[in-house]
């Protein structure tokens, strides 16, 4: 049987139990490894080796098979809540609860003013639009059944900047055109 190098089944089993993804939420990854069928599954081995993950993609599966529209709405959640804050700064949330909504605004700011540069782009050069634009539709649909962190969407977000550039760049040239 082949061993993927890298296998964590941990961030599927999350999103398949809903108080358990709320202490998630709360509380960060240590919670995770208090949880019974999470320490069940690992048993005392790494929790990375083969026999241990092999257990927790079945816990994963059947937590998926037993509540897929729980599951599903989970990773539209955790989705969106990724996407929507800046890398590193999801302590702030607890902390610096202003600076954090502050920074979400501006990652929706970022996202919009994205959709704005990926249309204008599209109507110039389609090629760089997809190119640009389906890295980060690749990346969104790629992390979205895991529960993820925004630093995971920085490549995304590297490809995004000069869509974004373009999108406020259109945007001004449009408003400053003079009326024809």
């Amino acid at each position: 049987e082949p061993i993927p190098m890298v296998s964590n089944w941990g961030p599927l089993v999350v999103m398949t139990d809903e108080l358990l993804w709320e202490r998630f939420s709360e509380k960060g990854w240590g919670i995770l490894y208090e949880n019974p069928p999470f320490r069940e599954a690992i048993g005392l081995e790494f929790p990375f080796n083969h026999a241990p993950q092999s257990r927790l993609r079945a816990v994963a599966v059947n937590g998926w098979k037993n509540d897929p529209t729980g599951s599903l709405w989970r990773c539209v959640q955790q989705v969106t809540f990724a996407w929507t804050y800046v890398p590193g700064t999801k302590e702030w949330l607890w902390k610096h609860s202003f600076a954090f909504w502050t920074g979400r605004v501006v990652m929706v700011i970022f996202l919009l003013a994205s959709v704005l540069g990926l249309i204008s782009l599209w109507q110039r050069d389609r090629m760089m639009a997809l190119v640009l634009g389906g890295q980060a539709i690749y990346t969104g649909f790629l992390l979205f059944p895991v529960s993820t962190e925004s630093r995971y969407l920085i490549p995304a977000y590297l490809c995004l900047i000069p869509v974004t550039a373009y999108g406020v760049f259109s945007l001004f040239t449009k408003r400053l055109r003079p009326p024809s």
